[in-house]
């Protein structure tokens, strides 16, 4: 009876059970079809995104060689006409030439030729062509007749031609800029070349992408630069910047000059989960067959955890690996251990790379923070660049001195001489050329300057290997002086400076006096800051008499007044500033500057009168002490008036007519004018000193914002 009643169910509910089954089968087997699907489609947009980061750093790259073509385009030293003066010229523009050496990795080998002198400037000397490619010419031109059609190619090169491309041996080309340097803007002049290697640009893609999965292809142009040509540019489909096909991934940067073309794997990305979905499909048809055999897992129980572990390893493990090892679950895990230790020990060898890197990387910055200082950019940011790198030059006095090496330096007489340094000196290197060092000395006090030079001059005696001539500076009292000391220590004297010449004795122009007055300009006290500018001037005229210095500290006191002005958001005469720079005599200057300071405080108090009035200009003036932060947002505006961020973006309209975004945007746009026309920071150094915090938003910002980048805005100015 209970045999007969259990076939009874059994025949009743089977039919349900089995297709209760099936649809959970077949429901189990969509979902993995459509995440087979997702997962494909993810490779690809990885794929896309990593060509993307591929292109935007040739980009960025390339827009390097652009600044430097504009800097020789802009720079009067470069003009032919300028070198027919003396021999010197040629020798102060081989030093000029020498400063682009270390802008960027790929541009390693370059060089700057005049085709009607035939003279060629490299990173290390002045000479004709064929003596720059002698030491490379079983590498690029292995005989003389290629020479030559190297030197006709670069003579036919017109201003036409935005970059041209030749290929040399051996997978090397040659990237030219032609650049008029002439007044009659007839044709170019000289071109800029850079020397690429294919391999080396193929492994910066590998790099800057993050490592392809497909075989990259590089087009410069419509001109195929480095990789095999198998895709034809024809045959692209494309979609905005991008053209995603079945066998390949093509992306074009944003300026529209290099198109990066992966060729993917036969069959595509992943296409073993092809294969795999049918292998899915007969495991589930058997295991609906095999239900009832389920009680056998349990005698395995004792051994799952290892089955379950061997799976995850497997999953790991490439293909090849797992058929090069044994089928046996444990030997699986025991190799899978053994890769794991293969890769710590891989990573750490990249860290003690990385951490090597990041020395070089460190000195380099060292090295230009102090060149920012000599060159008189002791600003903010300067300052806490200093602290941060451990630069200490707390000392009341400083001193500059100009090393030069009878021989090419040697990197550890550098470290030499800053280990010089003790408590009351301190020693900091710049290398200007292979042959010349600036020593910044720092000391607390003045007759200090002496025994610094005595230390010099006992290192240099104590080698053959780094003998070097000084030239020493005057002696100042501080950072702003800097510019004048590196003057004085680069311009030969023709007798020792005496008391008279010397400005922290005789004392014709403190910078502690500037600061007073424009500290009283900020408490609004109209009569002390007259007192301190009629003071700077009076000193400058009395106690010093060279036109040159006078222009200096005019254009310096200007200076200040003008970034003064925008700090505190006051509109100033932008023709009173510029006649100022151009003044005839010293009471010129001194009407010019009383009218200036006066418009300053006019404005000043209508400033104020509107500023403890109303809300709105106090919110304003917050964004804009603030507007160059990474983090500043509507939600700490908010919070730091406790309003809620509606209103705020309300008194920010009312304000400024604008939203909150849009008018931060316009103060960081206005900054970034700023800089890229009064400053030599590069476009990455802007971006981060502007508050973005990566380069290619601040580009594309600034794009919409001007429309143009921002090469081709300092390009044009």
């Amino acid at each position: 009876m209970f045999k007969k009643s259990l076939h009874s169910i059994i025949s009743q509910y089977l039919p349900y059970v089995s297709i209760a089954l099936i649809s959970c089968s077949a429901i189990g087997l969509a979902i993995f079809w459509l995440s087979v699907s997702e997962l494909k489609n993810t490779a690809k947009e990885a794929e896309c995104f990593q060509l993307q980061l591929a292109a935007d750093d040739l980009d960025t790259q390339f827009e390097i060689y652009e600044n430097i073509r504009n800097d020789i385009f802009s720079n009067v030293r470069y003009r032919p006409e300028y070198m027919k003066l003396s021999t010197y010229r040629e020798v102060e523009l081989l030093r000029l030439f020498q400063q682009y050496q270390f802008y960027s990795a790929l541009c390693n080998n370059y060089f700057l030729y005049y085709p009607d002198s035939g003279m060629l400037f490299s990173n290390e000397s002045k000479c004709t062509l064929a003596d720059y490619f002698s030491p490379w010419r079983n590498n690029f031109l292995p005989t003389d007749e290629k020479q030559q059609d190297l030197a006709e190619w670069l003579g036919n090169l017109t201003l036409n031609d935005q970059g041209a491309f030749l290929a040399l041996e051996n997978d090397y080309f040659l990237f030219a800029y032609p650049i008029n340097l002439t007044q009659d803007k007839s044709g170019p002049t000289a071109v800029l070349s850079f020397i690429l290697n294919q391999s080396e640009l193929l492994d910066r893609l590998e790099v800057s992408s993050g490592q392809l999965r497909g075989t990259p292809s590089l087009y410069y142009q419509d001109t195929l630069i480095a990789g095999s040509d198998e895709v034809s540019l024809s045959a692209l489909q494309w979609q905005d910047h991008f053209s995603v096909s079945q066998n390949h991934i093509a992306i074009a940067s944003d300026s529209g000059n290099f198109i990066i073309i992966s060729k993917l794997p036969e069959g595509g990305l992943y296409k073993g989960l092809d294969h795999f979905r049918f292998i899915v499909i007969i495991f589930l048809c058997v295991s609906i067959l095999f239900i009832a055999l389920m009680t056998i897992a349990v005698t395995r129980r004792q051994y799952r955890p290892i089955r379950v572990l061997a799976e995850k390893v497997q999953k790991l493990l490439p293909h090849d690996d797992l058929n090069s090892v044994s089928k046996n679950e444990i030997k699986q895990i025991e190799h899978a251990l053994h890769k794991i230790q293969q890769q710590s020990s891989l990573n750490q060898q990249q860290i003690t790379d990385q951490i090597a890197l990041l020395h070089h990387q460190s000195t380099l910055l060292r090295q230009q923070t102090l060149l920012m200082l000599l060159n008189g950019n002791a600003n903010e940011q300067v300052l806490h660049q200093m602290d941060e790198l451990q630069i200490n030059l707390s000392g009341s006095f400083f001193c500059i001195f100009s090393l030069h090496f009878d021989n090419t330096i040697e990197p550890g007489i550098l470290t030499s001489i800053e280990m010089l340094s003790d408590d009351d000196l301190h020693f900091y290197t710049v290398q200007i050329s292979d042959t010349q060092v600036i020593t910044i000395c720092n000391f607390l006090l003045e007759s200090d300057a002496d025994d610094a030079m005595d230390l010099l001059d006992a290192l240099s005696g104590s080698s053959d290997k780094c003998t070097f001539h000084i030239r020493k500076s005057l002696v100042v009292d501080s950072i702003d002086k800097l510019p004048v000391a590196y003057y004085s220590a680069q311009t030969p004297k023709k007798h020792d400076a005496s008391d008279q010449d010397n400005p922290v004795n005789n004392g014709w122009y403190h910078s502690d006096r500037l600061m007073m007055m424009l500290k009283s300009i900020r408490e609004g006290d109209h009569e002390n800051a007259m007192e301190h500018l009629q003071t700077i001037l009076n000193i400058m005229e009395t106690h010093y008499s060279s036109a040159l210095i006078q222009r200096n500290v005019i254009a310096d006191v200007v200076s200040r007044l003008i970034n003064l002005s925008y700090e505190l958001d006051i509109p100033i005469d932008s023709e009173k500033t510029g006649a100022l720079l151009m003044y005839n005599n010293t009471d010129t200057v001194k009407h010019s500057l009383v009218s200036l300071l006066n418009q300053m405080f006019d404005a000043l108090d209508r400033k104020k009168e509107l500023y403890e009035s109303d809300l709105s200009l106090r919110i304003r003036k917050y964004i804009d002490d603030h507007a160059l932060d990474y983090d500043i947002n509507l939600q700490r505006i908010a919070e730091e008036f406790q309003l809620s961020t509606k209103q705020v973006n309300q008194y920010i309209r009312i304000a400024t007519n604008q939203t909150y975004k849009e008018y931060e945007l316009s103060i960081r746009i206005r900054k970034a004018h700023e800089l890229l026309s009064h400053s030599s920071m590069t476009v990455a150094q802007i971006s981060e000193s502007i508050g973005y915090t990566d380069v290619s938003s601040f580009i594309k910002a600034f794009k919409n914002a001007t429309g143009m980048t921002p090469a081709t805005f300092r390009k044009n100015m």
